[in-house]
């Protein structure tokens, strides 16, 4: 039996994983495992297979079933940029635009809050050698653009120009 079978035999497993990862941590017994180190890992592999799964749907053209899986991957790390970053495309592909603007404004935050606030030059300087930093830092210019143009088409021009300029300053390098 293939990957490709046991999928197609068994669509909802991860989300099955999910729910009984959840279940597992809320639970006294679960947290006393003598494995804890197991349980504490599985939320990771649990998001991982979520996010992947939902980029591959993204990039597939299964948008409906990858705003699925980015909003699953979502409830695991809600603080996680990347995933932030796709649900919102994923929401906006799927029309539903005041939920991707909310969750634009959220990457920011998550930016900026992992990456900005707070860092010395010393801790900027090891940021730029971090490639999580990297990859995150490199998105930001799609979504000062994406955001943008959403308010553009919402006729907020002001507000469009608004965000334009945020990004201009936060990344004054970036063509």
């Amino acid at each position: 039996t293939t990957l490709a079978d046991l999928r197609s035999q068994h669509p909802d497993a991860i989300f099955k994983a999910k729910e009984n990862l959840e279940k597992s941590l809320a639970n006294p017994e679960g947290k006393a495992m003598k494995n804890q180190a197991l349980l504490d890992q599985a939320d990771f592999n649990v998001w991982a297979i979520l996010y992947n799964e939902g980029v591959n749907m993204f990039n597939g053209g299964d948008d409906a079933k990858a705003l699925t899986f980015f909003k699953a991957a979502d409830e695991i790390y809600p603080d996680h940029f990347l995933t932030n970053r796709m649900l919102g495309s994923a929401q906006l592909v799927n029309q539903d635009t005041a939920g991707c603007v909310v969750t634009l404004k959220k990457c920011f935050e998550i930016f900026n809050k992992k990456y900005v606030e707070g860092q010395t030059p010393e801790t900027l300087k090891l940021l730029e050698t971090d490639d999580e930093y990297d990859i995150s830092k490199g998105q930001l210019s799609y979504l000062y653009q994406q955001l943008a143009v959403i308010y553009e088409a919402q006729g907020e021009t002001q507000q469009a120009l608004n965000t334009l300029n945020e990004g201009i300053e936060a990344l004054p390098e970036d063509e």
